[in-house]
């Protein structure tokens, strides 16, 4: 039997040179993981600190179970896609909430997650 061919075909026909996939696909939208459950969106917008700019509290949805008490977790609608990668940075960086310091896990979501479990009642 003789080796099959090598299956080395396809030329990359995208613009820029970081072809190597990242975990998951950016959408602009991060996922908060860990947070104190007293945590608030301005303290979230703190956190993002060289992105703050461009978040506002509407961007931010904190999710609560039916009780209303805080998941610890927390999804954040960045302006654009470069912004949320460039967000990563923050990832395990510590977020202090009254007398509550956790380490924050910052993963990439979705605006489907994000509105799937956006809070709809005022807060």
């Amino acid at each position: 039997g003789g080796a099959a061919g090598s299956g080395q075909g396809g030329h990359g026909g995208g613009r820029g040179n970081g072809s190597q996939r990242v975990e998951a696909e950016h959408t602009g939208v991060l996922k908060m993981r860990g947070l104190p459950f007293t945590t608030t969106k301005g303290e979230i917008i703190e956190f993002f600190d060289a992105f703050a700019g461009s978040l506002t509290e509407d961007n931010i949805h904190i999710r609560v179970q039916q009780d209303g008490r805080a998941t610890g977790e927390a999804f954040v609608e960045f302006a654009s896609v470069e912004e949320s990668q460039a967000a990563m940075v923050c990832n395990r960086k510590d977020l202090t909430s009254g007398a509550n310091t956790r380490y924050v896990e910052l993963f990439v979501s979705s605006r489907e997650e994000a509105t799937r479990y956006a809070i709809r009642h005022a807060q």
